[in-house]
């Protein structure tokens, strides 16, 4: 072989070495190898807390609407609230509580006349039926009642316990206030005075 053809030789195989090598480190890029990318962590929603138990709007407390407090249960003549009590009208009851002999009653009764306003009188049945009873009530002042109530005739006096009669009244405003005896007089048939008790009470509006 010539000399020029071994040149040749030796540049061609030079070349194919070259070759070989850039194929074995990678290609000409020169850079180091990529890496794969870290998969992305996945997002955790908050778990939700518990929902707030709304608090509920208080119930405003009613009045305690119209009432009488009794002051005593007896023995005597006594108040009492009566059963027809209710928000628009106050009953209140006079009654005999173990009286022996009574015949009459004559009384004074003064109220908290702010508050309630007198409208009628209803006659019980302790001190006897119609036509066996009579029962007077008037009002002089606001607030001051003139009362009498007997039996009549030649009738005896009763003995025990029971309504006389129940004065009404209509509410007028809040307030309270005492409902009070005076000149009070319980007699027998014959006409003879009786050593009772006599207990008022309280009356109160509050609606």
């Amino acid at each position: 072989m010539g000399r020029g053809g071994a040149c040749f030789f030796r540049l061609a195989a030079s070349g194919l070495l070259l070759a070989a090598l850039s194929v074995a480190c990678g290609g000409g890029g020169g850079g180091s190898p990529t890496e794969p990318s870290p998969s992305p962590t996945p997002s955790v929603s908050p778990t939700p807390g518990p929902t707030p138990t709304p608090t509920p709007t208080p119930t405003p407390t009613p009045g305690s609407g119209v009432s009488f407090t009794a002051t005593s249960t007896g023995p005597g003549i006594v108040l009492a609230q009566g059963a027809g009590t209710n928000s628009s009208s106050l009953v209140v009851d006079v009654r005999a509580e173990q009286v022996t002999g009574l015949y009459g009653l004559a009384f004074d009764l003064d109220y908290p006349s702010a508050a309630v306003r007198f409208q009628s009188a209803t006659a019980g049945t302790f001190l006897g039926s119609s036509g066996q009873f009579s029962l007077q009530v008037f009002e002089s002042t606001p607030g001051h009642l003139i009362v009498g109530a007997t039996r009549l005739g030649t009738l005896a006096g009763v003995d025990g316990s029971g309504l006389v009669f129940s004065l009404n009244f209509t509410p007028l405003a809040n307030g309270s206030g005492p409902v009070t005896f005076s000149r009070n007089t319980a007699f027998r048939a014959e006409g003879t005075t009786m050593n009772l008790q006599w207990a008022g009470g309280t009356v109160t509006v509050a609606r």
